[in-house]
């Protein structure tokens, strides 16, 4: 059963449902505890704990997470461009490219283009090191009006026998001639006490109209009683209290796409002490 479960044997993904355990501790059948483990308080391993652990030991597994990635959000139509992914080797098995362990690698646009080369066939990962992936994606010529304004590069790992493992790598690109809003000044955390009025603000410029929608906890904002200029460069939230506090975050729009600003922080309660050259709160 742990072979199924932790080896290679793709008809044996049901038993991630099942929970391994020795329902008995010992011959008399009395003191039944389930799990691998013994009763409270000594906890003591029982013989199938030792069992789970030397076929966990023993199994072969390929596995990997995302540790960073990096890859441009906009791109000139035609431009060549790089996605940086580092991976770390969380299973048991070395990758080897001579083995035949690749990146498979694509996007959902016939129009654009990647290399799935991104691993050379003489690199090794060894179980616990990590690797970067450099993934080449070359935009088309030319972006037509009705062509999509995004797409959405995929990568997995590939095993020696086929099998695709580990975290999957999804970034989104966008192909436009237009230049993408450029933010200038970003928001500010603020501390503050409950009923006064705060002001976020974001400062961008851009070659084409901008439009702005800011968020809290990633929830878009409209304006009401005390929220004002959701749509605007400017946020204003008046009478704080426990039910405006949160993360705030403004979405930045032009032709091209959009950017988001870094989260400020609203938060009820005592600003710390004025010094010279220092920030007030919001009055």
């Amino acid at each position: 059963m742990v072979q199924d479960w932790f080896g290679p044997n793709p008809e044996g993904r049901w038993i991630d449902r099942v929970f391994f355990y020795q329902m008995h501790d010992g011959r008399d059948p009395a003191p039944t505890t389930f799990g691998i483990l013994q009763g409270k308080p000594d906890l003591e391993a029982k013989p199938a704990f030792f069992a789970y652990r030397n076929a966990i030991a023993a199994t072969e597994t390929d596995d990997g997470e995302i540790v960073d990635f990096e890859a441009p959000a906009f791109v000139r139509p035609g431009q060549r461009a790089e996605a940086r992914v580092e991976l770390r080797n969380t299973g048991t098995s070395t990758w080897r490219g001579s083995a035949g362990f690749h990146v498979d690698a694509g996007v959902d646009s016939d129009t654009w283009k990647v290399d799935t080369d991104a691993l050379p066939r003489e690199f090794e990962v060894r179980p616990r090191d990590t690797a970067v992936l450099i993934i080449p994606v070359e935009t088309p010529s030319s972006v037509s009006p009705g062509a999509p304004p995004e797409v959405v590069l995929e990568a997995r790992l590939v095993a020696d026998d086929g099998r695709r493992f580990g975290d999957p790598i999804r970034i989104t690109m966008v192909a436009s001639g237009n230049s993408p809003p450029e933010i200038l000044t970003e928001p500010g955390n603020i501390v503050t006490p409950s009923g006064r009025k705060v002001t976020l603000s974001v400062t961008a410029e851009s070659d084409t109209p901008l439009s702005y929608q800011w968020r809290r906890n990633s929830v878009g904002l409209t304006d009401g009683d005390q929220v004002h200029g959701s749509r605007s460069p400017r946020l204003t939230l008046a009478g704080l209290d426990r039910s405006l506090e949160g993360d705030y975050e403004c979405v930045v729009t032009n032709d091209a796409g959009a950017i988001t600003t870094q989260a400020a922080a609203v938060t009820i309660g005592m600003p710390p002490p004025h010094r010279p050259g220092s920030r007030r709160f919001n009055e």
